[in-house]
């Protein structure tokens, strides 16, 4: 086999072996702007260009939800080493790399509010030379990816009302649910939803003016933002590991409730991981949901009187979406290098 023949095989080796690690790693990104953040553009400087000349690839980042993003780190993958980065300047204007985990570089991005957008971020990354290993006349596509991942939070607030006895009475006999509505829930990539089911269960002791309540309580949380939810986990030795389709932190609350005020039972069966920050540690099913089945007893209810509580769910994670672009690198000819 000659020379030429053994260069031309080698550059679409490289080509098939490019694209094949760019597309198993890509993912879906976000179909609706209001759920985190979201990558608004990723491409080339210029889609076309020929072996050898600079090329410089642009990013931007928007915060779209309702809650501040931190810890934001941004890196390319999908180029091989033929691709030269910038000497003498700084190759990247963002994070060094997909693990930098040097937090001067990282960003935080705060969310939209009245009259005003949420806060977006440009990166840049530039390279002084295309790959210069393409025969004249031949063609390379190149299909990098620019990943994002940052730190968001969820939180869901329920309201739940509490009846006067004979109306509490007539729902345990139906077997139905106590009325409620949702508060609140934040726009975050992660959606979480609070159930209270019936039936309930109504009753006080003798000689009590207080009553109590209990009945099922169903919490749902959801990856609904197109990405995939992540965190670091301590792999020993002082380092740490990415993994995926986890939540860093599950917390139920019931705000203005002294704990006298409230049971929560079952809900270790559901919640098992290690505590951090004040939550549990959940794996998310095939990265898509997990479903947290409780039981709830309210007490000291007055018998005469409608009153209301609050149950408060929140969620934190690392979130990671990817992106990808094309840029098409031919082969110089005599007439391109004049």
């Amino acid at each position: 086999m000659s020379a030429g023949r053994i260069r031309v095989f080698s550059v679409l080796f490289a080509m098939i072996l490019v694209i094949t690690v760019s597309g198993c790693v890509l993912q879906s990104n976000v179909s609706n702007l209001d759920s985190g953040v979201y990558i608004m553009d990723f491409k080339p400087e210029f889609t076309n260009v020929y072996s050898g000349e600079p090329v410089k690839f642009m990013l931007r980042v928007k915060n779209f939800g309702s809650e501040q993003a931190t810890s934001g780190k941004v890196c390319m993958i999908g180029l091989g080493s033929e691709w030269i980065p910038a000497e003498g300047g700084k190759f990247s204007t963002c994070t060094e790399g997909c693990e930098d985990t040097d937090e001067t570089r990282m960003f935080s991005l705060f969310p939209p509010s009245e009259n005003v957008e949420g806060e977006e971020k440009i990166c840049m990354w530039t390279y002084d030379k295309a790959p210069e290993n393409i025969p004249e006349g031949m063609q390379m596509t190149y299909t990098p990816v620019a990943r994002l991942v940052y730190y968001y939070k969820s939180t869901t607030v329920k309201t739940i009302s509490m009846l006067p006895y004979q109306e509490m009475r007539r729902l345990q006999e139906t077997g139905a649910e106590l009325p409620s509505t949702t508060s609140s829930s934040s726009s975050s990539p992660v959606s979480i939803t609070i159930q209270n089911k019936g039936p309930i269960r109504y009753w006080s002791e003798p000689g009590q003016d207080k009553a109590s309540v209990t009945f099922p309580l169903a919490i749902k949380i959801e990856n609904t933002g197109g990405g995939t939810t992540t965190l670091s986990e301590d792999a020993g030795s002082g380092t740490a590991q990415r993994v995926y389709n986890k939540i860093k932190a599950v917390t139920i609350s019931f705000p203005g409730l002294e704990e006298a005020d409230y049971k929560l039972e079952d809900c270790d069966k559901y919640l098992p991981g290690d505590t951090t920050s004040g939550g549990k540690v959940v794996e998310l099913w095939e990265g898509r949901d997990y479903l947290i089945n409780c039981k709830l007893t309210f007490n000291n209810l007055d018998r005469g009187s409608p009153v209301t509580k609050v149950i408060q769910v929140s969620a934190e994670y690392g979130y990671l979406v990817e992106k990808s672009t094309e840029i098409i690198v031919s082969g110089k000819t005599k007439q391109s290098v004049q």
